[in-house]
């Protein structure tokens, strides 16, 4: 409970929009020196759980600032020196350094973010709780988010709608490199990541942000390969008026017009050579890495086969040729990525699958 641990990779399907990383505050300066959202691993727990109420409505959170090195907090101080936005540091410490304090909001299906009563950091009276003087919408969305995090254990700030400090209190926090997380909290972590994703056929129109996109597949590129002869190659589709091209095309292949490939926001088409060195168990790893790590970051994944076997025809291999697919190359396999559109099926159990000889 000690450690800070990173926020976005920590709670699937949150988003992070650290304004101190950048000049899009109060400040019009850049105060941090990195970009990634943290908290103490007890407080993440909580808003973890705020994450998943909201994720099953179709909502979720965005984040705007959590742990804050004290260091930052001077350079605050000396911009609005006002104890009821920003804590004084000679005096004391806020709740940011101790990272046990939180400021977000809420946002929609496709990362809109809902109306609140201001913008993030708006020192005026209608940022406070008395909410007057804003729209029903507001009044009614900043209710919302409070009534959550209350009710998993968060105190909310009376003069800043958006901030929020866990019951649980902490001394500042003072770690090297911010407090990492324990090595055993990661691997249950990770162990927990394989045993909760499963594969998604249905799927939302909420886009993926390009960012995730690029860190899913390069997941998929540090994959073990035979030989480490990576002959591998990852070519991403991100248009969906392109894979309902794809898809036409080999649907007609296999004489099925109604092929969709689950109607996905993304596809990765990981093709090799057509024989040699285990292209396919290459093609394995590197889709289970996708999936892994679209699943730790909330998106959903499936393997699609059918590409493979229809990727020489003319239709299909003008497409793949047109996406710069290498010319000798199969699609061994296909991941359909996108935000589901409804739950994950439930995972089977495991049983009589495993046999240790010893």
């Amino acid at each position: 409970m000690d450690t800070l641990v990173e926020l976005k990779s920590y709670i699937p399907g949150l988003q992070v929009e650290l304004r101190y990383a950048t000049e899009n505050n109060f400040t019009g300066k850049v105060i941090y020196a990195f970009a990634e959202a943290r908290l103490r691993k007890g407080t993440a727990d909580k808003l973890a759980k705020v994450q998943q109420i909201l994720q099953d409505r179709g909502l979720g959170l965005k984040v705007w600032d959590a742990y804050r090195p004290a260091a930052a907090q001077f350079v605050l101080w000396e911009t609005v020196p006002d104890p009821r936005f920003v804590a004084d540091p000679t005096t004391g410490y806020s709740n940011h350094s101790r990272g046990n304090a939180v400021d977000l909001t809420i946002i929609d299906e496709a990362g809109n973010e809902l109306e609140m009563p201001t913008a993030f950091d708006d020192f005026s009276p209608l940022a406070s709780r008395a909410y007057t003087g804003i729209s029903e919408t507001a009044r009614r969305n900043a209710l919302l988010l409070e009534k959550l995090m209350v009710s998993n254990g968060f105190v909310p700030n009376p003069d800043e709608w958006w901030h929020f400090d866990d019951v649980t209190e902490y001394p500042v926090y003072t770690g090297v490199g911010y407090g990492i997380e324990r090595e055993e909290n990661r691997m249950d972590k990770i162990f927990e990541n394989i045993k909760t994703r499963r594969s998604i056929r249905a799927y939302s129109d909420r886009k993926i942000d390009r960012k995730d996109l690029e860190k899913i597949v390069e997941a998929g590129a540090w994959a073990p390969t035979g030989m480490n002869r990576q002959t591998f190659q990852f070519t991403v589709v991100s248009d969906r008026a392109e894979i309902a091209a794809l898809a036409k095309a080999a649907g007609q292949a296999m004489g099925n017009p109604e092929y969709d490939f689950y109607c996905p926001d993304a596809l990765v088409l990981v093709s090799n050579l057509p024989e040699g060195t285990n292209p396919l168990a290459d093609t394995a790893c590197a889709m289970q890495n996708m999936f892994l790590q679209a699943h730790a970051m909330g998106i959903g994944s499936v393997w699609i086969n059918q590409l493979k076997d229809v990727c020489d025809d003319a239709a299909v291999r003008a497409k793949l040729d047109a996406y710069g697919v290498p010319a000798g190359h199969k699609v061994w396999a296909t991941c359909a990525l996108g935000y589901a559109a409804g739950e994950a099926p439930a995972a089977p159990e495991r049983k009589a699958v495993i046999k240790f000889v010893d």
